[in-house]
């Protein structure tokens, strides 16, 4: 319990932090050290590892994805041995396959120990609060992006020379490559779509705020939610209109299916008033047109995002090809950027990115997938993208029945339930567009879903069992 009063504000930190996934990179901690959230759960992975060497046992969830997970972890160790001699003859860019694969699985093996320090950060604590104080981490970062922004970015984009002063002196800070994407959103984020998938793993809880708190209070939380959606509106983001239109789809669909009459009438006031403010402000802007303009963007040819497209298609319709070519163990965790120009399509090279990916020069930027999916099934083929995907299953179905256990009888507990779920998918609609493992959103949910879910059954629950 001692330990977790230590972990408990490190946890937090992480989550508040998370807006910063751009960070100029630092040899040390290699891609790590570009994630803000980080450098406070390093300190409590490090402080945990103490304790459970001196306790000599590690709380272990007795949960099925856990032990998926676990499993996966096992098949990641087993293809790099299969394709071992693959992996020790590997060499471009200045870097080998053998380092590639042992830094890939050392920066695994300490996103795992994430979910495993965050679950027992919160395992003491009642069922009940575990998600409230998960939301709460999660507003606090929220506000810390959000202020940021309107405080400062958007008066700098808007032309306010104080603002641009101060941003002068904070971008080198936080952005890499020391300059803005100007006309798009980005936050403390290191891109604008970057800061748009943060929105879209925020958002459920933001909207959970208007169906759990007291009236003087449910307005203001109206007023965030709609905060955020004008930011993702400004992150131009593709991605991130999708997921945050997804999520309140289905939000929509559940509540209004297998909802309490108390929430459906809830969100029916909120219908009411949004749906028409949101029709005018779309006919009397250009907000449409941008978003339609957006998404036609994938199709057109000779458009702004052309080049992106080439770049993101053809490096997931490569890591596929891959995956087919090598089924069974894919081609080893890291080994992408290596066999990536034996399985590229030809029409990929018209993209200036691709031709740097390709590139051996030890000058040129590693090769992306652009795809968590993608990579794991090219790199750790079919098995590894099973056991990947059975993970996620397994906690989505947990959750979902959890809801449908709690929706009638603790309706608080029932919101929070649903924006759990609802965060699950977004993270799983993010893995379509970003292929790294090193998004700490993805940990951070298993070790709160691991805590909420293998908690004792409350007394309300056993009383309405009964």
């Amino acid at each position: 319990m001692v330990v977790s009063r230590v972990l408990f504000p490190l946890i937090a930190l992480s989550l508040f932090f998370l807006p910063l996934n751009g960070l100029p990179e630092r040899r040390l901690l290699g891609e790590l050290s570009s994630e803000g959230a980080v450098y406070p759960m390093l300190i409590a992975v490090i402080i945990y590892g103490l304790a459970v060497i001196q306790k000599g046992s590690i709380n272990k969830p007795n949960h099925l994805s856990y032990k998926l997970l676990m499993l996966f972890l096992a098949w990641v160790l087993i293809s790099g041995i299969l394709n071992s001699l693959g992996i020790l003859t590997n060499l471009t860019k200045g870097r080998s396959g053998a380092e590639k694969f042992s830094l890939q699985f050392m920066l695994l093996l300490f996103v795992f120990f994430t979910s495993i320090v965050t679950y027992a950060t919160l395992k003491p604590f009642h069922r009940k609060n575990i998600l409230l104080i998960f939301r709460r981490w999660i507003l606090f970062s929220f506000l810390f992006a959000g202020i940021y922004s309107l405080v400062i970015e958007i008066p700098a984009e808007l032309g306010q020379g104080w603002a641009i002063s101060i941003l002068g002196y904070i971008t080198p800070i936080i952005h890499p490559l020391d300059e803005l994407e100007h006309f798009r959103l980005i936050s403390l984020s290191g891109e604008a779509s970057w800061f748009g998938i943060y929105l879209a793993f925020v958002f459920p809880w933001l909207m959970s705020y208007y169906f759990t708190e007291r009236k003087t209070y449910k307005y203001i939380y109206l007023a965030l939610i709609v905060y955020a959606l004008i930011l993702t509106f400004l992150t131009y983001s593709r991605t991130a209109y999708f997921i945050i239109s997804f999520q309140i789809f289905a939000f929509v669909m559940i509540i209004f299916y297998k909802g309490t009459h108390h929430h459906r009438r809830q969100l029916l006031w909120v219908l009411i008033i949004t749906v028409p403010l949101s029709g005018v402000l779309i006919i009397e802007t250009n907000a449409g047109d941008k978003i339609v303009q957006m998404y036609h963007s994938i199709f057109e040819q000779d458009t702004e995002f052309q080049q992106s497209n080439i770049s993101r298609f053809g490096s997931q319709l490569t890591a596929i090809k891959m995956g087919l070519s090598h089924p069974l163990a894919g081609v080893g965790l890291g080994q992408y950027g290596f066999d990536m120009p034996d399985y590229l399509p030809a029409w990929a090279y018209d993209s200036p990115e691709i031709n740097l990916w390709v590139s051996s020069s030890s000058d040129t930027p590693w090769a992306p997938v652009h795809g968590l999916w993608a990579r794991i099934l090219a790199e750790t083929g079919f098995v590894g993208l099973f056991l990947w995907l059975s993970v996620w299953i397994s906690v989505l179905i947990s959750v979902w029945k959890r809801y449908r256990k709690l929706h009638q009888i603790e309706q608080q507990n029932s919101i929070l339930a649903l924006s759990l779920l609802l965060s699950i998918l977004g993270l799983m609609l993010n893995g379509l567009v970003m292929d790294s493992l090193r998004t700490l959103s993805y940990w951070i949910t298993f070790g709160v879903a691991w805590a909420w879910l293998t908690k004792p059954t409350d007394e309300v629950e056993q009383q309405h069992d009964e």
